[in-house]
């Protein structure tokens, strides 16, 4: 391989419109290419059935191959369009093909409109079954992207790459978490330096009507209600020109897809001011003005309340052309530039990603990360709030989905998985069953209490139309992605289905612009956005009272006996369903105004009787008082209860004529009132059919006194003192369910053990059947450690059903490849949780999770776990923390030898032999000895190491170092020169390139040790009395104890490793910092020494009850122990196969 040429240019994407061009560009990246590439047909490279008829042709562009494996740069012209569906079926085909690719499509022809490149990776999950993980990058040639070339020319070819770091290099560019995180940070930038200059040039200005809000005075210090209407204010305007970018992606803007950088340009060049002159008419009189009948327009016309003006149409805004200008590159000091510079240097994408389909493009979702992680650090903090990841999202609304239907139609919940996937084509249901499943979804009522930027919601949606598609699909009526039946789909369920509330309004103003945007995805032409104003609400969605209690006080009040409370209900949700689809601005501010009297109306019912009951109290109280026969104790305690409710009477009444007689809105969000329509009922069963949600992290210390009583008074089943604020949104949750409904959260675990979870543990218990608990533990799911928990609970009567239950450990154990790479790695492994979590769950009995505390295992586990705990000590401690790693040689062919290559080099210098050592591969450590192979490794010791033996140690220069070498070892120096190429560009290796990785330990390897792989099928650990040098896959402790390798042998030994060690693919991988924690009890001088004679399995039902005696264990508990461990002790070989893909 070449290195790349140089860094790639812009004008370089725009040759990738052919093939020869597509070449041109791998070459200038340092691959190795053809002059005149090859070409195959479809049949030719294997490709079958649809895949091969997708295809024209298909050019091996690049092949690169060496000893690390084979990376191959496949191009391949398409019969028809790009789409989702051929790239996958084309994709999943070819990569049945040993080793790694990188592929590109387009359409057939000399001139391609657009080309894909797609970076797939085979995933193994459990279960054995393969899955293609898909990640595409969409280059426009006319105009490549600044976004497209900083990912392609990450995967330039450094100097001494291997085909195995190209691939690894192609992986990390095609990174959604890479983009994002990029994106994050220059939007970060944009957002302040855009906030900073419309405060510095807008002192006094109104930015907010009703209430008003001002900015600032140059110099004077914002309040908090200012400080958020700016943030608002900003947030509003980048939102609005991010929303455009995808329109016109779309080609709704006048069918321009650079129609915004365009009309900058042209007002600018007329003298104008692009926001005041081009955008503010863009947004007001245009997008949000109806076509006139009879007319044709070439902007559409979007409705919604996105493009609505929220400050008053005298207010002029002194906003410079130059905080826009596309060439404005800014100055890399906190000035990013202008803003249609910066988005002009990313990549728009106007479809969804899914679960295996990675566009690293910005899409809508991403926009919400970026939205919901720009709250500003005293907020975050503040409100607890984190963006939930799109496959954990996708998890909980398939689970809560599938559930909902299985009660509905009877199908089980196997089958509608099926159905949720996105290849699934439904080939069992019957017509009947699909007719079933298409009106179970028409019916079906969600809220997420703590919307934030409606990624639960939009997570569901999607989940909704996969299951309609396939069902459809089983009727005869295929829709494609793209199709228009899908924004018609979309449109039916937020209208009828799919609520939020959230205390923050820009997440609402954010959360409607997500839902806006995926009907925009599916659309194919523009049409008006519904209103979603009284879908997704701005609102405490915790606390609902009126002067500290409930308003309508009960489900109740909406079904017989309380006729005006039904009427009213009702009219407000026949109100809700006309202001929904509504066009005409002036009809929907008659709408909105008649939505709030009607909200009036019904806020006075309930007023007015509390006022009511309130004078009734009042009068008897009175009565008692003129009495007059009361103890003066008495009395006082009356003239304090007469102060109380004449204050509340006061209150109600000033509540009262505030909302009633000054017209002034609700100053609160009411479920009842507010999403009347689901509370009230069907056949008097009402509520939600299911509650999603994140709800907000916040410890009990950030909760105001009175927030904290607030709280404790209207949630009393969950109350303490130090709970923190998820637990109420625990009960609130239940409360706003149907009988039969079911809460889907991820929370921090804590409730499960914590004191001030009992409540809470207690009151699901008793009110809820437990149906799914997964614990995260302290994996990264969010950017803070919060040990979040998936809980699944269905408000029904209790039974005896078991949990569905995913413990942290379990997790950790399919996670184990992941785990030592770093958050990164984990954060990847979760991205397909959804797809492997179900394969991962057990059956839990639902006694074990016991008022004391709920704990994700086995209680018999547990409780012998805690016996072992106590009869030893961590083998950390026993071996005083020092477990030792193996060598790193980075290039074993050059290192390790075997005997024939040692003769030849001690015969050619017999000083060789002073270097050459017995060396330990993985395969090669058994069970209580080692089989040796043979093989030797050259150690050529760092010379920056304390003890290294080698005369150039003192050299600084390589040039004298390597005279040095090659004088006194020449025999060596000669085997090593040979492979130069391939040492020179190790990641491990010493301060020359002959050498070793730097060990702090070498001598260590020459002591008697105990020598054990790190990854395990069954035990093994060998006595190694030779002072063998081992491999990296092998690690090694002190021999101090010569009872210790007999315990570790044993099966209790065995098992303690499964309790603690994380699991991976049929075996346990003994990393220190688990295996570091398994109970070794110190046994007398005569147990010891019996223990010291065991050296083989011949004796092991003698060893094993020796081991359990030490630990003092009765029969039920060995009988445990022999249960979970049965299978360990085959060949005392074990899986040879497993152990060498670990070395």
């Amino acid at each position: 391989m070449t290195q790349a040429s140089a860094a790639l240019q812009l004008d370089a994407l725009t040759t990738t419109r052919t093939l020869s061009g597509i070449s041109a560009l791998y070459q200038q990246l340092g691959y190795a290419t053809d002059a005149e590439p090859e070409s195959f047909t479809a049949g030719e490279i294997g490709l079958e059935g649809a895949a091969a008829s997708d295809v024209t042709r298909a050019t091996l562009l690049t092949d690169n191959e060496d000893a690390s494996g084979s990376l191959q740069h496949w191009h391949f012209e398409l019969k028809d369009r790009l789409s989702t569906f051929t790239v996958r079926r084309v994709a999943e085909q070819f990569m049945r093909r040993p080793g790694d690719y990188l592929l590109s499509f387009s359409e057939r022809g000399g001139t391609y409109p657009s080309v894909q490149f797609v970076k797939p990776r085979k995933e193994v999950q459990e279960g054995g079954k393969t899955i293609v993980r898909l990640s595409k990058l969409t280059v426009t040639p006319a105009h490549p992207t600044a976004h497209d070339r900083s990912i392609l020319q990450a995967i330039a070819v450094r100097s001494g790459q291997s085909a195995a770091d190209m691939h690894k290099r192609q992986l990390e560019a095609f990174s959604v978490e890479r983009v994002t995180k990029q994106f994050y940070k220059t939007y970060h930038d944009l957002f302040k330096h855009v906030l900073g200059v419309i405060r510095e040039q807008n002192p006094g200005a109104i930015i907010q009507s009703g209430p008003e809000r001002r900015i600032p005075a140059v110099g004077a210090e914002a309040t908090d209600d200012e400080r958020r209407a700016l943030h608002a204010f900003t947030q509003r305007l980048l939102g609005r020109l991010l929303f455009l970018y995808f329109i016109q992606k779309k080609g709704w803007l006048e069918g321009r897809e650079h129609y915004i950088t365009e009309l900058y340009e042209s007002t600018v060049h007329a003298g104008g001011n692009f926001y005041r002159d081009a955008l503010e008419p863009l947004y007001f009189e245009t997008l949000n003005t109806p076509v006139i009948p009879g007319t044709e327009r070439s902007i559409p016309y979007l409705n919604g309340s996105l493009f609505e003006r929220e400050y008053p149409d005298t207010t002029v805004f002194n906003l410079p052309n130059s905080l826009f200008d596309p060439r404005n590159a800014g100055n890399g000091a906190g000035d990013p530039g202008g803003i249609l510079h910066v988005l002009n240097s990313f990549n728009f994408t106007v479809g969804e990603s899914a679960a295996l389909e990675q566009d690293i493009s910005l899409d809508p979702e991403m926009l919400g990360k970026v939205f919901e992680n720009l709250m500003e650090e005293d907020e975050a903090a503040k409100s607890g709030t984190f963006y939930t990841p799109r496959s954990i999202v996708q998890f909980m609304a398939e689970e809560t989905l599938t559930r909902y239907l299985h009660d509905h139609t009877g199908i089980s919940q196997e089958r509608l998985l099926k159905l949720v996937a996105d290849d699934s084509e439904a080939h069992d249901l019957s017509n009947a069953e699909a007719k079933q499943i298409i009106e179970a979804l028409a019916q079906v009522r969600v809220l997420d209490p703590a919307v934030g930027t409606a990624s639960m919601l939009v997570g569901f949606l999607n989940a909704m139309i996969r299951v309609r598609r396939n069902a459809e699909a089983k009727r005869g009526n295929h829709v494609t992605p793209g199709s228009p039946a899908l924004a018609d789909w979309k449109r039916e369920y937020i209208q009828n289905c799919l609520y939020g509330v959230d205390i923050k309004h820009e997440a609402i103003e954010i959360a409607r612009l997500r839902l806006w945007l995926s009907l925009v995805v599916d659309a194919t032409d523009p049409e008006p956005l519904p209103n979603l104003d009284y879908k997704l609400m701005a609102g405490d969605g915790l606390l609902e009272t009126v002067d500290g209690e409930p308003f309508i006080k009960t489900q109740s009040m909406f079904v017989g006996g309380q006729g005006d409370v039904t009427a009213k209900a009702d009219q407000i949700g026949k109100l809700h369903e006309k202001f929904f689809h509504e066009q005409d601005h002036a009809r929907k501010r008659e709408l909105r105004a008649e939505i709030q009297q009607r909200e009036r109306e019904l806020f006075k019912l309930d007023v007015d009787d509390r006022i009511k009951n309130l004078d009734l109290e009042l009068t008897a109280l009175n009565r008692q008082l003129a009495d007059g026969r009361q103890s003066d104790a008495a009395k006082n305690k009356l003239l304090k209860r007469h102060a109380a409710l004449y204050e509340n009477l006061e209150a109600l009444m000033l509540q009262r004529k505030k909302v009633w007689d000054d017209k002034e809105p609700l100053p609160f969000f009411l479920h009842n009132v507010h999403f009347s329509e689901v509370m009230k009922g069907r056949g008097g069963n009402g509520g939600f059919d299911i509650v999603i949600g994140n709800p907000p992290y916040v410890r009990h210390e950030r909760l105001g006194k009175d927030q904290k009583a607030a709280l404790q008074n209207a949630f009393p089943d969950v109350a303490t003192g130090t709970a923190d604020l998820y637990v109420y949104f625990y009960q609130k949750g239940l409360n706003l369910l149907r009988d039969g409904g079911r809460l889907a959260y991820i929370t921090p675990n804590k409730f499960m053990r914590a004191g001030y979870g009992a409540k809470l543990r207690d009151h699901l218990s008793r009110n809820t059947k437990l149906e799914l608990l997964a614990d995260f533990g302290d994996l990264p799911v969010f950017d803070a450690t919060t040990y979040p928990l998936i809980a699944i609970f269905q408000k029904a009567k209790p039974d005896a059903q078991p949990v569905q239950m995913l413990p942290e450990r379990t997790l950790k154990a399919h996670l184990a490849d992941r785990l030592e790479g770093g958050v990164p790695a984990v954060r990847e492994g979760l991205n397909a949780f959804h797809l492997n979590a179900r394969e991962l769950l057990k059956p839990l009995d639902r006694g074990a999770l016991t008022a004391s505390e709920w704990t994700l295992d086995d209680p018999r586990v547990l409780k012998l776990m805690e016996k072992l705990r106590a009869a030893g000590r961590p083998l950390g401690e026993v071996v005083e923390g020092k477990f030792y790693r193996g060598i790193v040689t980075g290039f074993n062919e050059a290192f390790v030898i075997d005997e024939a290559k040692r003769a030849e080099l001690i015969a050619a210098d017999p000083k060789s032999a002073e270097i050459i050592k017995p060396f330990l591969r993985g395969r090669d450590v058994q069970r209580w000895n080692v089989n040796w192979a043979k093989k030797y490794i050259i150690l050529l010791q760092s010379s920056s190491d304390k003890d290294s033996p080698h005369p150039w140690r003192h050299e600084q220069e390589e040039d004298e170092a390597v005279k040095i070498f090659e004088e006194m070892l020449p025999a060596i120096y000669k085997h090593m020169k040979k492979f130069e190429g391939k040492l020179r560009p190790r990641a491990d290796q010493g301060r020359f390139w002959w050498e070793l990785r730097a060990c702090a330990y070498i001598n260590k390897f020459y002591q008697n040790k105990i020598v054990y792989n790190k990854f395990q099928v069954s035990p093994k650990f060998s006595l190694d009395r030779r002072g063998f040098l081992t491999n990296d896959a092998v690690y090694f402790i002190d021999d101090k104890y010569n009872f210790l390798i007999s315990i570790l042998n044993s099966s209790l030994g065995w098992f303690s490793i499964t309790q603690y060690c994380h699991y991976l693919r049929g075996g346990y991988q003994l990393i220190a910092d688990s295996f570091s924690q398994i109970p070794i009890p110190t046994p007398t001088p005569e147990q010891a020494a019996r223990l010291a004679e065991f050296t083989d399995d011949s004796r092991l039902d003698e060893l094993n009850a020796l081991v359990y005696e030490l630990y003092g264990l009765h029969a039920g508990e060995i009988a445990l122990i022999e249960e979970l461990t049965a299978g360990a002790y085959g060949a005392a070989g074990g899986a040879v196969g497993e152990e060498d893909a670990a070395e």
